[in-house]
C-alpha cells in the first residue's frame, strides 16, 4: 500500500472546514423551529381577532350605563368557539348573554346587563376558548342610580287629606320633586330620606281632577311619577230650609243613607240636627247660611238646641259623628259650642268664620286627624280642653284679640311644631296653670312679637317654652 504523506496545514484546514460546515446547518434548523414557533404563535393569536371596521372589545372593555343596556360584540375564529368561564362577583342575574358557543368564522353575540341599582358600579370578565388559545374581555356597568315612587297612583276621595309614599333611591345623587304646572291643590309637605308626604285640598270645582308629581335626578336621566286623581262627589244642596223639616227636603229617610255631602241655607232646629246625624256617610257639611232656632226632639244624649243667658246654644251638636271629614261653619253662630264635634275621629279640615269669637270647652277634643283650622281674627276666647288630643295639629295661631286660653285647651297635642302667639301681653288674662304638655314647652316653638321677650309671659305657661323666637 501506498501512502500519502499530507501536510499538517491542510489537515488543519479541512478540519476547520468541516466544522463550519457542520455549524452552519445546525444554525439553520435552529432558524427554521424559530419560524416555525412564531408562524404559529401568530395564528394562534389569529385564532379570535375582531376583523376590521368593529370595536376591539377585547382591548377596550365597554363601560355600559346604569340602564338597562346591551352591547354587539363581533368577532373572528378560524376554530369553534365556547364560552369557558365566567368571572362575576355580583351574582349573574344582572346581565344576559346570547349565545355560548359557536362554529368558526365571523360570530355576533349580545351582552345583554340589567338597570344597576346598586350604588357601585360592576362588572364580568367573560373568558373565550378556541381550539388553540383563550381570549377575555370585560364589561363594565356604571354605578347605579334607582329612583322609585312604591306606590304610582293615588286615588284620592274629594274631601283630601294627608298622604304618603316611600321613594327607593341610592344616595350617589340629588333629585327635585315637581307637582304639574298651575296645580295649587297638592302641596309637598315632607321629602326626606326617601319618605315622602304631600297634601291634598278639599275638592271644590265641582268635578273630578288630575295631576302628577315627578321625581327627576339632577342629570334628568332618571324620573319616576305618582299619578294622583281626585273625586268629586254629588252635592246635596237645600236651600232656604224651614226649621224642623230637612228629612222630607233631602228625600226622606231612604235618601239619607246615600248623602256624603251637604250643604245648607236657612234655618234647623233639634229634629233637623237629628237628621244630619244620622247621615252615616256624610263627610262634607256646609252650614256657613245657617240660622238655629229652639224647638224639636233631643238630638244626643238629652242635648237639644235652647237658649241660655239670651243666647242660643247647642252643645254636642255633631259629638261622635264619625264620618265628618270637612265642616264650614256658620257665619251667624259666634261660638262653636262645648263638645259640639268632640269625638269626631275623622274630621281633618274646619272652616271658622271671622265673626267666630268663642271655641268652647272640648269643642274639638279627640278629633285626632284634625290639623287644618283657621284661627279667625274675632276670636277672644280658647275653651278648657278645646283641641285636647288633637294629635296631627301641628301649626297654631292666637290672633290678637284673644284674652283667655282655657286648662288644657292643647293637652296631648304632641305634634306641634308652631306656635304663633300675636295676643296683647298686656290684655291676656295672666293665670298659670296648664294648657299645653310637656313634650310641646319642650319641642315646640313659640313665635311672639318683635319688641317683646318671655319675661312678658311670665306666670303663663308661655314662659316655660324652651324655644322662643320674637319675630312677628
Amino acid at each position: 500500500m501506498k501512502l500519502f504523506n499530507v501536510p499538517n496545514g491542510l489537515v488543519f484546514i479541512t478540519f476547520v472546514l468541516c466544522f463550519c460546515s457542520c455549524s452552519k446547518g445546525k444554525e439553520d434548523v435552529n432558524d427554521l423551529q424559530s419560524e416555525i414557533d412564531e408562524n404559529a404563535k401568530k395564528e394562534a393569536a389569529q385564532n379570535l381577532i375582531v376583523p376590521e371596521g368593529y370595536t376591539d372589545y377585547f382591548t377596550n372593555s365597554p363601560n355600559l350605563s346604569f340602564k338597562k343596556d346591551s352591547i354587539k360584540i363581533t368577532f373572528f375564529t378560524t376554530t369553534d368557539w365556547k364560552i369557558n368561564k365566567l368571572t362575576d362577583l355580583y351574582g349573574n342575574n344582572w346581565y344576559k348573554i346570547s349565545k355560548m358557543s359557536g362554529e368558526k368564522g365571523i360570530n355576533t353575540i349580545i351582552v345583554t346587563v340589567d338597570q344597576n341599582s346598586n350604588s357601585l358600579s360592576r362588572f364580568v370578565i367573560i373568558e373565550f376558548e378556541t381550539k388553540y388559545n383563550f381570549r377575555s374581555l370585560i364589561i363594565k356597568q356604571k354605578e347605579g342610580k334607582l329612583l322609585n315612587a312604591k306606590m304610582k297612583s293615588f286615588e284620592i276621595p274629594e274631601y283630601g287629606g294627608d298622604y304618603d309614599d316611600y321613594i327607593d333611591h341610592t344616595t350617589n345623587f340629588n333629585y327635585t320633586t315637581t307637582v304639574t304646572e298651575n296645580c295649587d291643590w297638592i302641596i309637598i309637605t315632607k321629602n326626606n330620606n326617601g319618605y315622602f308626604k304631600f297634601s291634598v285640598s278639599y275638592n271644590e270645582t265641582g268635578k273630578e281632577r288630575t295631576a302628577a308629581i315627578v321625581f327627576m335626578s339632577d342629570e334628568k336621566d332618571l324620573s319616576d311619577t305618582i299619578k294622583i286623581h281626585q273625586d268629586c262627589e254629588e252635592l246635596t244642596d237645600v236651600k232656604n230650609h224651614s226649621a224642623g223639616g230637612l228629612l222630607s227636603a233631602v228625600g226622606g229617610v231612604e235618601k239619607i243613607k246615600s248623602i256624603k255631602k251637604l250643604r245648607i241655607s236657612g234655618i234647623l232646629n233639634s229634629t233637623d240636627i237629628t237628621t244630619i246625624r244620622t247621615m252615616q256617610n256624610l263627610y262634607y257639611l256646609d252650614i256657613e247660611n245657617i240660622k238655629l232656632e229652639v224647638g224639636g226632639s233631643e238630638y244626643f244624649n238629652n242635648y237639644k238646641i235652647m237658649v241660655e243667658n239670651g243666647n242660643i246654644t247647642a252643645g254636642a251638636i255633631f259629638q261622635n259623628v264619625k264620618n265628618l271629614r270637612y265642616v264650614i261653619w256658620s257665619k251667624y253662630l259666634t261660638t262653636v259650642y262645648p263638645f259640639a264635634f268632640y269625638g269626631c275621629e275623622s274630621l281633618t279640615s274646619m272652616k271658622l268664620q271671622n265673626n267666630t269669637k268663642i271655641i268652647g270647652g272640648n269643642a274639638f277634643n279627640i278629633c285626632v286627624k284634625l290639623k287644618n283650622i283657621n284661627m279667625p281674627e274675632t276670636l277672644i276666647e280658647l275653651g278648657s280642653g278645646c283641641f285636647g288630643s288633637c294629635l296631627n295639629m301641628e301649626k297654631i295661631i292666637i290672633p290678637k284679640y284673644v284674652t283667655q286660653i282655657g286648662e288644657y285647651a292643647f293637652n296631648s297635642c304632641n305634634a306641634l311644631k308652631s306656635i304663633y302667639l300675636y295676643a296683647n301681653k298686656d290684655k291676656f288674662n295672666k293665670k298659670y296653670y296648664p294648657i299645653f304638655p310637656a313634650a310641646v314647652l319642650k319641642n315646640c316653638t313659640l313665635y311672639i312679637l318683635k319688641g317683646t321677650t318671655v319675661n312678658d309671659w311670665y306666670n303663663t305657661q308661655f314662659f316655660d317654652f324652651a324655644n322662643i323666637n320674637a319675630t312677628l
